[in-house]
């Protein structure tokens, strides 16, 4: 259905007709569209060590087109509670083949 043909359908009906969102021409979907990019530094994790960051959004022109506020921080199984004192490594890799959860 066309613009024209829901505004015509509107104005003799005093109703907007029930479309889908695909059908819609009103409807523009969203997209994703790629402003730039980050970079995040992992190493601290290797240490289960959280690593707050604030992140540039680096464009394709070098220009930063905003900031990213990051933490991934390793926490429990059940993500409620801190990383299990028992398993903190004294070099990560200490931490192979065993399960680290990180909330984000």
């Amino acid at each position: 259905m066309s613009m024209r043909d829901v505004v015509n359908t509107y104005q003799e009906t005093g109703e907007m007709p029930a479309l889908e969102p695909d059908e819609d021409p009103f409807v523009d979907q969203a997209e994703p569209l790629l402003i730039g990019q980050g970079y995040y530094k992992l190493e601290p994790l290797a240490y289960a060590i959280d690593n707050p960051a604030r992140i540039s959004i680096i464009g394709s022109t070098s220009s930063v087109n905003g900031k990213l506020e990051v933490n991934v921080i390793p926490c429990d199984t059940d993500g409620e509670g801190e990383f299990p004192e028992e398993i903190i490594p004294d070099t990560p890799t200490d931490l192979v083949g065993q399960r680290i959860d990180f909330i984000v």
